[in-house]
């Protein structure tokens, strides 16, 4: 049986071996994603996200600690005063700017347990979900890149050492070229 090779297979022969394997034996890339889900505090914690009625106001990964007490000046202001005067009278009484002394002393991860009722403080889990899996690292690359900046896409070669199958038809398309410079 005489069966002609498809151009793509030749393309994806020739961009196996000239590909950085990133010191990986029998490389595939996949496009993953990060995804969040609220977790108990302590166990599988990446992070941990403030939110009220109005939605989250602040993420401990990459928000900012001065906003976020900006924001609780702001709309809890009651709370901020209650918080001071049971926490820091003395300060206070000594003539201390009320909102500077909030955003020294107050601690977002710690203070914000029993701070107000509609505040919430939630611990979360990050996944790695594998989106695609491919040959070669350029098709990775161009399937991480219709993604929009937000889905926290990004590729990640892995081995597949105990994939046998699936390495055998690799090294299989491999060889249908060689490798440039040898």
């Amino acid at each position: 049986m005489n069966v002609e090779l498809p151009d793509f297979l030749i393309h994806m022969s020739e961009q196996m071996n000239n590909q950085d394997n990133r010191s990986t034996s029998d490389v595939i890339y996949e496009v993953k994603q990060h995804q969040y889900f609220v977790t108990e505090e302590g166990y599988n914690e990446h992070h941990f996200i403030l939110a009220d009625d109005d939605g989250e106001f602040f993420r401990s990964d990459t928000g900012d600690e001065e906003e976020a007490k900006d924001y609780l000046l702001d709309f809890y202001e009651e709370a901020c005063a209650d918080w001071l005067a049971q926490n820091h009278e003395d300060e206070l009484n000594d003539g201390r700017d009320s909102e500077e002394l909030f955003q020294e002393k107050f601690d977002l991860s710690e203070d914000i347990e029993d701070f107000h009722d509609e505040i919430k403080k939630l611990a979360v889990q990050q996944i790695d979900v594998v989106l695609h899996t491919c040959f070669t690292e350029k098709e990775a690359l161009a399937i991480a890149s219709r993604y929009h900046e937000s889905a926290e896409v990004f590729t990640y070669g892995v081995s597949l050492y105990l994939a046998e199958e699936t390495k055998q038809l690799r090294n299989w398309i491999q060889s249908l070229t060689e490798k440039q410079g040898e």
